[in-house]
Protein backbone atom coordinates (compact mmCIF):
# COMPACT_ATOMS: atom_id res chain seq x y z
CA UNK A 1 0.00 0.00 0.00
CA UNK A 2 1.36 3.64 -0.94
CA UNK A 3 1.89 5.44 2.24
CA UNK A 4 0.01 8.73 2.10
CA UNK A 5 2.93 11.22 2.80
CA UNK A 6 4.76 9.56 -0.17
CA UNK A 7 6.39 11.51 -2.70
CA UNK A 8 4.16 10.71 -5.66
CA UNK A 9 1.06 11.89 -3.10
CA UNK A 10 3.08 14.96 -2.46
CA UNK A 11 3.19 15.76 -6.18
CA UNK A 12 -0.40 14.45 -6.66
CA UNK A 13 -1.30 17.20 -4.29
CA UNK A 14 0.48 20.05 -6.00
CA UNK A 15 -0.96 18.65 -9.06
CA UNK A 16 -4.05 19.05 -7.13
CA UNK A 17 -4.07 22.53 -6.32
CA UNK A 18 -2.71 23.73 -9.73
CA UNK A 19 -5.80 22.29 -11.28
CA UNK A 20 -7.71 24.54 -8.95
CA UNK A 21 -6.94 27.08 -10.93
CA UNK A 22 -8.08 26.04 -14.50
CA UNK A 23 -11.67 27.72 -13.18
CA UNK A 24 -10.25 30.58 -11.27
CA UNK A 25 -7.88 33.20 -11.43
CA UNK A 26 -7.50 33.37 -8.02
CA UNK A 27 -8.32 31.69 -4.67
CA UNK A 28 -7.78 32.09 -1.16
CA UNK A 29 -6.56 28.85 1.09
CA UNK A 30 -9.85 28.23 1.90
CA UNK A 31 -11.19 27.75 -1.27
CA UNK A 32 -8.39 25.41 -2.40
CA UNK A 33 -8.93 23.39 0.67
CA UNK A 34 -12.43 23.04 -0.37
CA UNK A 35 -12.06 22.28 -3.90
CA UNK A 36 -9.08 19.62 -3.01
CA UNK A 37 -10.80 18.39 0.21
CA UNK A 38 -7.17 18.63 1.86
CA UNK A 39 -6.41 19.98 5.23
CA UNK A 40 -5.95 24.21 5.51
CA UNK A 41 -2.62 23.42 6.63
CA UNK A 42 -1.58 20.60 4.52
CA UNK A 43 -2.87 23.01 1.21
CA UNK A 44 -0.95 25.92 2.98
CA UNK A 45 2.40 23.41 3.28
CA UNK A 46 2.46 22.26 -0.01
CA UNK A 47 1.28 26.10 -1.36
CA UNK A 48 4.32 27.63 0.64
CA UNK A 49 7.22 25.00 -1.54
CA UNK A 50 5.15 25.66 -4.84
CA UNK A 51 5.52 29.41 -4.27
CA UNK A 52 9.31 29.12 -3.66
CA UNK A 53 9.64 27.98 -6.59
CA UNK A 54 7.45 30.07 -8.21
CA UNK A 55 4.58 28.12 -9.65
CA UNK A 56 2.28 29.68 -7.19
CA UNK A 57 2.06 33.76 -6.09
CA UNK A 58 0.56 35.03 -3.44
CA UNK A 59 -1.18 39.37 -3.27
CA UNK A 60 0.04 40.36 0.43
CA UNK A 61 -2.69 42.65 0.40
CA UNK A 62 -6.27 40.21 -0.46
CA UNK A 63 -3.91 37.04 0.77
CA UNK A 64 -4.89 35.17 -2.63
CA UNK A 65 -2.79 32.76 -4.44
CA UNK A 66 -2.71 32.99 -8.12
CA UNK A 67 -0.88 30.49 -10.68
CA UNK A 68 2.87 32.31 -10.97
CA UNK A 69 4.94 33.00 -13.10
CA UNK A 70 7.39 29.89 -13.88
CA UNK A 71 4.04 28.14 -14.86
CA UNK A 72 3.13 31.12 -17.55
CA UNK A 73 6.91 30.60 -18.60
CA UNK A 74 6.18 27.16 -19.65
CA UNK A 75 2.39 28.06 -20.91
CA UNK A 76 4.70 30.63 -23.29
CA UNK A 77 7.01 27.89 -24.28
CA UNK A 78 4.48 25.30 -25.02
CA UNK A 79 2.56 28.27 -27.55
CA UNK A 80 6.37 28.62 -28.86
CA UNK A 81 6.31 25.55 -30.23
CA UNK A 82 3.36 25.07 -31.17
CA UNK A 83 3.00 28.04 -32.97
CA UNK A 84 6.58 26.99 -34.79
CA UNK A 85 3.97 23.17 -35.75
CA UNK A 86 1.69 25.37 -36.89
CA UNK A 87 3.30 27.38 -39.21
CA UNK A 88 5.06 24.48 -40.54
CA UNK A 89 2.38 22.25 -41.75
CA UNK A 90 0.57 25.65 -42.59
CA UNK A 91 2.76 26.79 -45.20
CA UNK A 92 2.80 24.51 -47.68
CA UNK A 93 -1.27 24.80 -47.47
CA UNK A 94 -1.17 28.65 -47.62
CA UNK A 95 1.51 28.70 -50.78
CA UNK A 96 -1.30 26.27 -53.02
CA UNK A 97 -4.22 28.97 -51.92
CA UNK A 98 -1.16 31.92 -53.19
CA UNK A 99 -0.40 29.95 -55.91
CA UNK A 100 -3.75 29.71 -57.58
CA UNK A 101 -5.09 33.11 -56.78
CA UNK A 102 -2.04 35.25 -56.04
CA UNK A 103 -3.70 36.98 -53.24
CA UNK A 104 -2.87 38.00 -49.96
CA UNK A 105 -2.49 34.53 -47.67
CA UNK A 106 -2.54 34.86 -44.17
CA UNK A 107 -2.30 33.22 -40.78
CA UNK A 108 -3.79 34.20 -37.88
CA UNK A 109 -3.54 33.33 -33.93
CA UNK A 110 -5.22 34.97 -31.27
CA UNK A 111 -2.97 37.23 -28.57
CA UNK A 112 -5.70 38.36 -26.18
CA UNK A 113 -8.41 40.63 -27.64
CA UNK A 114 -5.99 40.62 -30.64
CA UNK A 115 -5.28 38.63 -34.02
CA UNK A 116 -1.58 38.10 -34.75
CA UNK A 117 -0.25 37.65 -37.98
CA UNK A 118 2.20 34.75 -37.37
CA UNK A 119 2.78 33.93 -41.49
CA UNK A 120 2.42 35.95 -44.47
CA UNK A 121 2.09 35.26 -48.19
CA UNK A 122 1.79 38.21 -50.20
CA UNK A 123 0.04 38.95 -53.58
CA UNK A 124 2.26 40.26 -56.19
CA UNK A 125 -1.12 41.79 -57.82
CA UNK A 126 -1.24 45.70 -57.56
CA UNK A 127 -3.59 47.39 -54.92
CA UNK A 128 -3.31 45.33 -52.06
CA UNK A 129 -2.96 46.19 -48.04
CA UNK A 130 0.38 44.55 -46.94
CA UNK A 131 0.09 42.91 -43.60
CA UNK A 132 3.39 41.29 -42.52
CA UNK A 133 4.31 38.52 -39.78
CA UNK A 134 4.12 39.96 -36.63
CA UNK A 135 1.52 42.42 -36.98
CA UNK A 136 -1.56 42.64 -34.15
CA UNK A 137 -4.92 44.17 -35.38
CA UNK A 138 -7.71 44.38 -33.40
CA UNK A 139 -10.26 40.93 -33.51
CA UNK A 140 -13.31 42.92 -34.33
CA UNK A 141 -12.66 43.86 -37.46
CA UNK A 142 -11.73 41.40 -40.52
CA UNK A 143 -12.67 37.86 -41.54
CA UNK A 144 -9.95 36.41 -39.39
CA UNK A 145 -11.21 38.12 -36.58
CA UNK A 146 -14.30 36.76 -37.25
CA UNK A 147 -13.45 33.54 -36.50
CA UNK A 148 -11.89 33.52 -33.47
CA UNK A 149 -14.96 35.82 -32.14
CA UNK A 150 -17.77 32.91 -33.45
CA UNK A 151 -15.70 30.05 -31.33
CA UNK A 152 -15.03 31.96 -28.02
CA UNK A 153 -17.53 31.35 -25.05
CA UNK A 154 -20.73 33.27 -24.95
CA UNK A 155 -19.79 35.97 -22.27
CA UNK A 156 -15.96 36.56 -23.74
CA UNK A 157 -17.86 37.83 -27.06
CA UNK A 158 -20.63 39.67 -25.83
CA UNK A 159 -17.87 41.77 -24.26
CA UNK A 160 -15.79 42.48 -27.46
CA UNK A 161 -18.61 43.14 -29.58
CA UNK A 162 -20.24 45.37 -27.07
CA UNK A 163 -20.93 48.51 -29.27
CA UNK A 164 -20.18 47.39 -32.59
CA UNK A 165 -22.42 46.20 -35.41
CA UNK A 166 -21.42 42.21 -35.24
CA UNK A 167 -24.48 40.46 -33.52
CA UNK A 168 -24.30 36.86 -32.13
CA UNK A 169 -26.43 35.82 -34.88
CA UNK A 170 -23.98 36.54 -37.59
CA UNK A 171 -21.45 34.20 -35.31
CA UNK A 172 -23.28 31.35 -34.61
CA UNK A 173 -23.81 31.92 -38.98
CA UNK A 174 -19.98 31.45 -39.20
CA UNK A 175 -20.14 28.32 -37.03
CA UNK A 176 -22.52 27.04 -38.97
CA UNK A 177 -20.87 28.06 -42.35
CA UNK A 178 -17.42 27.15 -41.69
CA UNK A 179 -15.96 30.48 -43.12
CA UNK A 180 -16.48 34.29 -42.41
CA UNK A 181 -16.50 36.90 -44.49
CA UNK A 182 -15.55 40.81 -44.46
CA UNK A 183 -16.64 43.32 -46.84
CA UNK A 184 -14.51 46.37 -46.32
CA UNK A 185 -14.66 45.98 -42.29
CA UNK A 186 -10.75 46.15 -41.88
CA UNK A 187 -10.03 48.54 -44.86
CA UNK A 188 -12.93 50.20 -47.44
CA UNK A 189 -12.67 48.45 -50.68
CA UNK A 190 -10.90 45.10 -49.15
CA UNK A 191 -12.70 42.29 -49.08
CA UNK A 192 -11.30 38.61 -47.11
CA UNK A 193 -12.46 34.79 -46.07
CA UNK A 194 -11.61 33.12 -43.11
CA UNK A 195 -11.86 29.76 -42.00
CA UNK A 196 -10.97 28.18 -38.96
CA UNK A 197 -8.30 25.56 -38.34
CA UNK A 198 -8.65 23.57 -34.73
CA UNK A 199 -5.99 21.12 -32.83
CA UNK A 200 -6.64 17.69 -32.02
CA UNK A 201 -9.00 18.54 -28.61
CA UNK A 202 -11.41 20.59 -31.25
CA UNK A 203 -10.52 24.33 -29.83
CA UNK A 204 -9.62 26.48 -32.31
CA UNK A 205 -6.12 27.20 -32.71
CA UNK A 206 -5.80 29.34 -35.60
CA UNK A 207 -7.78 31.34 -38.43
CA UNK A 208 -6.49 31.47 -42.26
CA UNK A 209 -7.39 34.15 -44.70
CA UNK A 210 -7.43 35.08 -48.05
CA UNK A 211 -7.80 39.03 -49.36
CA UNK A 212 -7.72 41.47 -51.84
CA UNK A 213 -9.80 44.60 -53.08
CA UNK A 214 -13.27 44.16 -54.25
CA UNK A 215 -13.06 45.26 -58.01
CA UNK A 216 -11.11 42.05 -58.43
CA UNK A 217 -11.28 39.42 -55.29
CA UNK A 218 -15.45 39.02 -55.65
CA UNK A 219 -15.82 37.08 -59.23
CA UNK A 220 -16.70 34.55 -60.56
CA UNK A 221 -14.59 32.12 -58.66
CA UNK A 222 -15.50 33.67 -55.18
CA UNK A 223 -17.29 30.00 -54.20
CA UNK A 224 -14.36 28.17 -55.76
CA UNK A 225 -11.98 30.56 -53.53
CA UNK A 226 -14.12 30.04 -49.79
CA UNK A 227 -14.19 25.92 -50.84
CA UNK A 228 -10.69 26.01 -51.41
CA UNK A 229 -9.86 27.61 -48.20
CA UNK A 230 -12.51 25.95 -46.10
CA UNK A 231 -10.97 22.54 -47.57
CA UNK A 232 -7.15 23.96 -46.85
CA UNK A 233 -8.00 24.38 -43.02
CA UNK A 234 -9.30 21.05 -42.85
CA UNK A 235 -6.18 19.87 -43.95
CA UNK A 236 -3.98 21.96 -42.14
CA UNK A 237 -6.50 20.65 -39.25
CA UNK A 238 -5.64 17.04 -40.14
CA UNK A 239 -2.08 17.36 -39.63
CA UNK A 240 -2.36 18.53 -36.33
CA UNK A 241 -4.34 16.07 -35.31
CA UNK A 242 -1.83 13.59 -36.51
Amino acid sequence: MENKSSPTRSVERALEILDCFLAEDELTLNEVSEKTKLSPSTVYRIMQTMQKKYFIERDEISKKFSIGEKINKLANTADKDLNVELKKVAYSHMSKLYDKYNENTRLYILDGTYKLCIESIESTREFRVVIKAGERHTVIRGAAGKVFLAYMSEEERKKLIKDTNITVESLDKVKENGYALSLGEREEGLVGIAAPIFNKEGDVVASLSISGPAARFINEEMSDKINDLVICCKEITIRLSI
